[in-house]
């Protein structure tokens, strides 16, 4: 909170809200503690070796091992890309298919995207089947072709 008094005012942020000084924790002059006290040289010892087991436990959780990628994702794979900014809500979330063919341990680059992507901007899909309609020059949709 600020206690800082102002120049014009002369008074804290604090002392115009509340209309007194702030009250601030009395410290007792026989606080200082002697740093040689076993007891407290134990305490605190003890307190790191927690903290220590504590990080451990976090980094264990949260990190991936070094060199191996947060992802699934290898190259050749078909990948859609979010949208962030889309004019209406109609308009698809996802962008694509794309098919990556550069990957690092938290992006990858896709063919025909000029930036690398964050993996976790992306989704797997199967493969795109991509199929051919056979068309007849002769015929139109809708009518029977009699000859």
């Amino acid at each position: 909170m600020r206690n800082t008094p102002d120049k014009k005012t002369g008074l804290s942020p604090h002392e115009i809200l509340m209309g007194r000084a702030m009250r601030l924790p009395a410290v007792p002059a026989n606080a200082l503690v002697n740093i040689t006290d076993d007891m407290v040289l134990d305490y605190c010892k003890g307190l790191a070796d927690v903290i220590r087991s504590f990080s451990h436990q976090v980094e264990a959780n949260t990190l991936p091992p070094i060199g191996e990628p947060g992802h699934s994702l290898q190259a050749g794979d078909w990948v859609v890309v979010k949208k962030h900014v889309r004019k209406s809500c109609l308009e698809p979330r996802w962008k694509g298919p794309y098919q990556v063919i550069l990957m690092t341990t938290t992006a990858v680059k896709c063919a025909g995207v000029p930036n690398w992507i964050h993996a976790s901007h992306t989704k797997r899909i199967t493969c795109p089947v991509e199929e051919e309609l056979e068309v007849s020059s002769t015929a139109t949709p809708g009518r029977e072709v009699t000859e």
